[in-house]
């Protein structure tokens, strides 16, 4: 089965740190006359004094008492934002976050902090963002089932697993707060979420198009049916969408006499009932041959090679450029019901052989894929979203 390979919406990157945000909580006692003497109980073990119950605290040491501070106070502010892109000042337990205590090692001239805030409003701060993840999940699922349109199915379903990715850090972090180490239990995994997206993407029916007027309008039509099959696309001559490619080759005679071949491999996704185009994806290929017919057939086997990896996940990428919808106003009891939205993903540019219909904007990506002299087939990244919603 197919992998469902995400952008990385969760791919996390670099936590909004502290140190990004500024001062974070109260501020601590006064510095001065810091004790000195035997080792706290809450460098080890928990203390009596701020039982976990009551708190849920941190340590750290630092050279001086406001570095120990600033670190002890960070650690409680990346648990309680795992996925590091929630700002401080949108974390309200952070208001009641404080320095509790302090000790200075005098043998080692090392400060120690004990950060802490209320345990309750950590933990039901934390256990409402798993509960607000769900809530738009079940929409989602919701959605994936319902629709109308296909491509917003596959939308929705992708959103929904990432929606439980994301939903799956806070519930770490909330196992890690919460005094049962329970957390909120799924109520969906992963596996059966991605099964449910792979099997919505393996309906759809595709035919398969490119300029006939091309130099390579034959070889693309070729390399489509053999990258529908690598997808588990079904291929029909009516199909619920056209895939349309195109190829241009740019040649530049480089130092040494070696031939820099520029090729543009465009893919475009349209309704077949209408010519929609639905989405837009475009690789930039750039190689180098001691020919220019060397460089050019280079350029063909990098095109066939991307259109097999990633022409499923680009489909995928497809639906889930399409916005999700918002909640539905509740305007009386009979009308409770969750809006379906049918949005299509607009182009600015028309497809490129195709009558503009409506004006569209896709879903649109480039990627640059540069081979020298003595570079032979690299494996390219898989493409994932080509908009990425922020969750």
């Amino acid at each position: 089965m197919h992998k469902l390979i995400t952008c990385s919406l969760l791919s996390i990157g670099l936590l909004f740190s502290a140190h990004a945000q500024g001062a974070i909580g109260k501020a601590g006692p006064p510095i001065g006359n810091i004790p000195t003497g035997d080792q706290p109980l809450w460098l080890t073990t928990e203390s009596p004094r701020f039982p976990r119950i009551d708190y849920f605290s941190r340590r750290s040491d630092g050279a001086n008492p406001e570095q120990a501070d600033e670190q002890a106070k960070d650690k409680i502010f990346q648990l309680l934002n795992p996925t590091g892109d929630v700002p401080a000042d949108a974390i309200a337990p952070l208001a009641d976050l404080q320095i509790l205590d302090r000790w200075h090692d005098t043998a080692s001239n090392t400060y120690w902090s004990y950060a802490g805030l209320p345990q309750q409003s950590a933990a039901d701060y934390l256990r409402e963002q798993v509960q607000q993840l769900d809530d738009r999940t079940e929409a989602a699922v919701q959605l994936s089932q319902k629709a109308g349109d296909l491509l917003q199915q596959i939308g929705a379903a992708y959103r929904a697993h990432t929606l439980q990715q994301r939903r799956a850090v806070f519930q770490d972090a909330l196992k890690t707060v919460d005094l049962t180490g329970r957390g909120t239990e799924p109520r969906w995994t992963l596996e059966s979420l991605d099964e449910t997206l792979q099997s919505l993407v393996s309906r759809a029916t595709v035919s398969p198009s490119s300029d006939s007027d091309s130099p390579h309008g034959d070889t693309l039509k070729r390399v489509l049916t053999a990258a529908f099959k690598a997808a588990n696309l079904t291929q029909s001559d009516n199909g619920d969408y056209v895939i349309h490619t195109s190829l241009t080759v740019a040649e530049e005679r480089q130092q040494n006499n070696w031939i820099l071949a520029r090729g543009t491999l465009k893919l475009g996704l349209l309704d077949s009932s209408n010519l929609d185009l639905r989405g837009e994806k475009e690789w930039q290929i750039d190689i180098m041959g001691l020919t220019a017919n060397a460089a050019i057939r280079r350029v063909l086997e990098k095109a066939e090679f991307l259109l097999k990896k990633e022409m499923r996940s680009t489909i995928i990428a497809f639906g889930a450029a399409i916005p999700e919808p918002e909640p539905a106003p509740v305007a009386a009891a009979e009308t409770s019901a969750v809006v379906e939205s049918s949005a299509t993903i607009e182009s600015s540019t028309a497809p490129v052989d195709k009558p503009a219909a409506k004006p569209s904007t896709p879903a649109r990506a480039t990627k640059t894929v540069d081979e020298g002299p003595a570079a032979t087939a690299i494996p390219l990244e898989q493409g994932g979203p080509i908009t990425a919603e922020p969750l």
